[in-house]
């Protein structure tokens, strides 16, 4: 199950006898969207919801588990499993491969792990999103402002494809409190907060088609929204990524989507022919010589002479 089914279903998955354990699996744990979705449970739900701390002395945690009080039963957020001592994780990973208690319990494990409760679900959270995935998160949205909720995502997918599930749930909240300033918003604030992938898309795409001038001013204009060390290490990444392409290419090897992700279209599809691995490699070495002169109070205007000079 995805998260999105989660959201649509998790009224009837609380309620449910067959469903004890719910396992949240991702890339990364991601506080925010946790604390989010146990508050709408806790409302909807009208049970107890119970943040375990790491530390928490697992005798005591299992009593409790496996027993209510006058029926009442409550819903248990044990968060991030590797966070517990190791001789402590497997211990309760053994507990919650068969529980069948009286409660509801909820953690996040990372992609690695293999636990998979009898008495449970899997909710798989992917690293990314795009607008259709996130329109289907219905149960993050506020009933009242649905249509301002839309619109705001609107806005949103315009300046990016694809956002984290932490991410929306921080955008989200200012949502919350925008009112009729949400163009407000995106003109002032969202490059503040959220790095906008259009204008990296742009300067990137036409970095690589070689074409100087246009890519001088364009990222001239863009240049001050984002610090010296995040250029540093998106050129590094940009760089990196394409010599890897153009390799495999030159091998004739179909290289996977998500090894190429940020490089732009046009390079994928026909300026990766106008470089060559001496040249890329050479490139990126300069990044490096560059990140060093910036720690050493050099200024960061010495990226756009290296990269021109890789043209």
């Amino acid at each position: 199950m995805n998260i999105q089914e989660f959201l649509h279903n998790y009224s009837s998955i609380y309620t449910s006898e067959k469903e004890k354990v719910i396992v949240l699996k991702g890339y990364e744990y991601t506080p925010l969207f946790f604390s989010q979705l146990l508050e709408k449970i806790k409302q909807d739900s009208g049970q107890a919801v119970k943040v375990i701390a790491h530390d928490t002395d697992l005798v005591d945690l299992f009593s409790q588990l496996s027993t209510s009080f006058l029926g009442t039963t409550a819903v248990y957020w044990l968060g991030e499993i590797s966070n517990y001592r190791p001789t402590d994780q497997k211990k309760l990973q053994s507990f919650l491969q068969s529980y069948q208690g009286p409660h509801l319990i909820m953690l996040y494990v990372s992609e690695k792990n293999t636990l998979e409760p009898q008495y449970g679900l899997i909710v798989q959270m992917e690293k990314e999103y795009s607008y259709d995935g996130v329109k289907a998160i219905s149960a993050l949205y506020p009933e009242q402002d649905f249509s301002g909720i839309v619109y705001f995502l609107r806005l949103l997918f315009q300046k990016k494809r694809l956002y984290g599930l932490e991410e929306l749930a921080l955008l989200l909240q200012y949502q919350t409190v925008l009112g009729k300033n949400q163009d407000l918003f995106f003109e002032q604030w969202f490059s503040k907060i959220s790095v906008d992938d259009y204008s990296l898309f742009q300067v990137s795409e036409l970095f690589f088609a070689k074409k100087n001038l246009q890519f001088v001013e364009y990222w001239n204009s863009i240049y001050d929204q984002y610090s010296e060390m995040f250029w540093v290490s998106f050129w590094s990444d940009q760089l990196f990524k394409a010599y890897f392409f153009i390799s495999q290419m030159q091998k004739n090897k179909i290289v996977a989507k998500n090894e190429t992700y940020g490089l732009p279209f046009s390079f994928l599809k026909v300026d990766w022919k106008k470089h060559n691995l001496a040249e890329l490699q050479a490139c990126h070495q300069k990044i490096y010589h560059i990140d060093n002169s910036l720690k050493n109070g050099a200024s960061g205007r010495i990226m756009f002479t290296a990269l021109l000079s890789c043209l």
